[in-house]
């Protein structure tokens, strides 16, 4: 995906800012380094479709991906968006762009796709529904005008994993107001000396790079997700599903 197609991704997308939010070029290229999946739909040279999504643990900060990642399952791939040009809804555009995520992640052995839907887009919450998306967590309020429900689809026979729906990512933790009987209680008792913590085991465990399908230890693999190499080998990555979504 170049530059020209995220300038026109862009524009797509904000011919449906009410049900996707407004998108900006530099939000899109922040996207395609970020995600672990990108791919467009094109007929001849016009890209009609796209699709953003983005693996577990990604430092991606938008409210709805941390409410997943907040939850207890780990191996799920979060699609931020898709987007379908007007006159080609009702074509089954999605529904191929979905299929070919579920290829995916069978292949990298996720077992969930996750995403939210705006309660007020009853359009998507039905074409969701149709690609075998359940409801696991409904009218999720952001703000009084701003509410969603986050949707599930197990791939393969996997358990429905239990859902913490007391998430809020709204409020930090409030903290208890200190009276001044504790403050007493805190002063009137000695402190107990504790002893030295000891230091935590450092995580030496080999890591595999999904892109570059090679192996580096712990120290090794932080610098390598920086370097040149990793970054040309995940925008070949992107090329490729460019391609492949091309001839959905």
């Amino acid at each position: 995906m170049g530059a020209e197609d995220l300038t026109t991704c862009v524009k797509l997308n904000n011919k449906f800012v009410d049900a996707v939010g407004r998108a900006s070029p530099k939000k899109f290229e922040y996207f395609l380094k970020a995600c672990s999946h990108a791919y467009v739909v094109r007929d001849q040279e016009r890209i009609v479709a796209f699709m953003f999504a983005f693996g577990a643990d990604s430092d991606y900060k938008s409210p709805n991906y941390r409410w997943h990642n907040a939850q207890s399952y780990r191996n799920f791939v979060y699609v931020d968006r898709i987007v379908v040009a007007k006159d080609y809804q009702d074509m089954k555009v999605g529904t191929q762009m979905y299929k070919f995520l579920d290829g995916l992640c069978k292949k990298a052995k996720a077992d969930f796709v996750v995403c939210e839907v705006n309660t007020t887009n009853k359009d998507s919450m039905r074409f969701h529904q149709r690609q075998g998306f359940e409801i696991i967590s409904g009218n999720y309020a952001h703000s009084d005008d701003y509410k969603v429900n986050f949707l599930m689809k197990r791939l393969g026979n996997v358990e429905k994993p239990k859902i913490n729906r007391k998430v809020d990512l709204n409020k930090a933790p409030e903290k208890p107001e200190k009276s001044e009987k504790n403050e007493e209680k805190k002063e009137s008792k000695p402190r107990k000396e504790r002893p030295p913590k000891e230091p935590k085991p450092v995580d030496d465990k080999p890591k595999m790079c999904r892109e570059c399908k090679k192996e580096f230890s712990a120290a090794e693999f932080k610098d390598h997700l920086k370097s040149e190499e990793h970054l040309k080998m995940k925008a070949i990555k992107a090329k490729l599903y460019e391609e492949a979504g091309a001839t959905q």
